[in-house]
């Protein structure tokens, strides 16, 4: 597998595992990891991002093509694309 397409996977990867904790947090108020924990997941998801040219920058906010990016949701988006699957991933475990 290529570099890009690691980064790609790596950064799927890390918007699913991120959603999925936001969903617990405050949805379910059950979370499984420390706030600590999550803002690692939450740089590792940003640093993946400007690896793959996103501009990912906390302080001038998203750009067009990643408002959907997991690391820039302030609360659980039941709308966001991914938001179905982890709901009944969770909901069914």
């Amino acid at each position: 597998m290529g570099k890009v397409k690691e980064l790609v996977s790596e950064f799927e990867n890390l918007q699913k595992t991120l959603l999925r904790h936001k969903y617990l947090y405050y949805v379910k108020s059950a979370p499984i990891i420390s706030d600590f924990d999550y803002d690692m997941l939450e740089s590792q998801s940003l640093i993946t991002a400007k690896l793959l040219g996103f501009r990912a920058d906390k302080w001038e906010g998203p750009e067009e093509n990643e408002k959907d990016h997991i690391h820039w949701m302030v609360d659980f988006d039941p709308k966001h694309k991914l938001a179905k699957s982890i709901i009944e991933e969770l909901e069914n475990d």
